[in-house]
C-alpha cells in the first residue's frame, strides 16, 4: 500500500518511520481510553492501585522500603508512578512499533535487482 502510494520503494528506514507514528498514534488512543476508564471507575482504579502497592508494603519488611513505599501512597506519590508507567510504556510501544515497521520494510519491501 504505501509503494502504491508514494511510487517510491519501502525500505527498513520507512518502515520504521511509519511503525514510529503509528506507534504513537496508538499510544494516545491507548492513554485516551485509560482516561476514559479511570473517569467512569469512579476512583475504582485509583483505590486498587493503592491496595496493589499496600500489599507490596507489608510484604517487604525493609523499613527503608516501606518509608519510600508509603510516600508513593501519597497523591503526588501515584501521580509519579503512574507518570513512570506511561512514560515506559511510550517508549516500549515506540520501540516495538519501529522494529515491527523497519521488519516489514525488510521483509516486504521490494528489493534493487541486480
Amino acid at each position: 500500500m504505501y509503494q502504491r502510494r508514494t511510487h517510491m520503494p519501502l525500505t527498513p528506514r520507512m518502515g520504521a518511520r511509519a511503525g514510529i507514528v503509528g506507534g504513537v498514534l496508538g499510544f494516545v488512543v491507548m492513554v485516551a481510553l485509560f482516561a476514559v476508564e479511570i473517569a467512569a471507575s469512579g476512583g475504582e482504579v485509583v483505590a486498587v492501585l493503592r491496595q496493589k502497592l499496600s500489599d507490596q508494603i507489608a510484604a517487604n519488611p525493609d523499613p527503608r522500603v516501606q518509608q519510600v513505599m508509603q510516600q508513593l501512597l501519597t497523591p503526588g506519590g501515584l501521580a509519579v508512578v503512574v507518570g513512570i508507567s506511561m512514560v515506559m510504556m511510550f517508549a516500549f510501544v515506540i520501540l516495538c512499533s519501529a522494529a515491527g515497521g523497519a521488519l516489514g520494510g525488510y521483509l516486504f519491501g521490494k528489493r534493487k535487482q541486480d
